[in-house]
């Protein structure tokens, strides 16, 4: 794929208000243990601007589930103070024009993304109808393979296909990414992984692909060498996520 060449300048990245920490154990949450089990609630907003904010531009969505609200590896709710998509933003280029939204929210899927249910979105139609984004990025599987809130894999990948669908009807430029490893990669995982693929072979959807990218980084190495509680990633690891995903997406020409 070709460079993007036209790029314009400043960056805005705002963190959605969440609403839970997610389970552990092959979940989208974590305890010291890792094991399964629900959150206290924890509520933040964020927004970090630059002097060139009025002239930006292009609006980057970034959807997803606590790996992309950056919930602390191994808290109890707490929010990274940079997460992957801070770092993502940050990596553009200087001449670039860009507005980065943090959309995710701690322990929902791709389904819930879908129907408006994930505690923070209106139906997926509507969010894309009212939404100036430009480009949308979503990262859903991790809590989407789960037993007790998530769907099996064919009901996964309808979910995916209709939120790319949709999201082209209103005009947006519909990026996958795949969600980084888990405790769960080499067994539940695995599946979600492949079913995102093929949805994006089969909708022509661009993929950042963030599982391989970080079981490259691990060499072999057990997940929590990289995510410590077998879910979350370390600061280091949100921060090789958003470098990474930047250094993709502006691979790409539309």
């Amino acid at each position: 794929m070709k460079l993007q060449k036209t790029l314009q300048v400043g960056v805005l990245v705002a963190a959605s208000a969440i609403l839970f920490a997610c389970g552990g154990g092959g979940g989208d949450g974590a305890t010291t243990s890792g094991t399964g089990g629900s959150q206290s609630p924890t509520n933040t907003a964020g927004r970090i601007s630059t002097a060139a904010a009025s002239t930006v531009t292009q609006v980057i969505d970034y959807y997803g589930d606590s790996t992309v609200w950056g919930f602390a590896s191994g808290s109890l709710g707490n929010q990274v103070a940079r997460p992957a998509p801070v770092i993502f933003a940050e990596q553009l280029p200087a001449a670039a024009r860009y507005v980065v939204r943090n959309e995710g929210v701690s322990r929902t899927t791709a389904c819930q993304l879908l129907q408006g249910t994930d505690g923070t979105h209106p139906d997926w139609s509507t969010q894309m109808r009212n939404s100036n984004a430009k480009f949308v990025i979503i990262n859903h599987g991790i809590n989407d393979q789960r037993s007790d809130i998530g769907e099996s894999v064919p009901n996964y990948k309808a979910c995916l296909t209709n939120l790319a669908q949709i999201a082209r009807q209103q005009g947006k430029n519909v990026i996958f990414e795949t969600p980084n490893p888990t405790d769960q990669t080499g067994s539940g995982l695995d599946a979600y992984v492949t079913g995102m693929k093929e949805v994006a072979a089969a909708q022509a959807v661009n993929v950042i692909d963030q599982h391989q990218y970080l079981l490259g980084q691990l060499a072999g190495r057990d997940a929590r060498a990289l995510m410590p509680d077998g879910t979350h990633p370390s600061d280091d690891t949100y921060a090789l996520k958003g470098r990474f995903a930047a250094a993709e997406f502006l691979k790409l020409s539309y």
